[in-house]
């Protein structure tokens, strides 16, 4: 019974943990997270519609773009 508290009690110390580090993000970093995330999913389903050569290296290097102002909006947000 002493190792299912101590795993219960692990278990709820790594939730309350993931609670603090949430609520100390601001909202433009929140944002920047939330962006950075919308800019991978649709690069992804951009890359899976490209076809093969001239347009998925134009696709590529868009979406390279993309994905480097979105990594620096994180690194830049408060």
């Amino acid at each position: 019974m002493k190792v299912l508290g101590w795993i219960v009690g692990i278990v709820v110390g790594l939730f309350v943990l993931m609670l603090v580090i949430g609520a100390n993000t601001s909202p433009e970093k929140a944002r920047a997270y939330g962006a950075q995330k919308n800019v991978d999913d649709v690069c992804d389903k951009m890359m899976s519609d490209a076809a093969l050569g001239a347009e998925r290296r134009m696709t590529r290097q868009m979406c390279d773009k993309m994905k480097e102002d979105a990594t620096k909006r994180v690194r830049e947000s408060k």
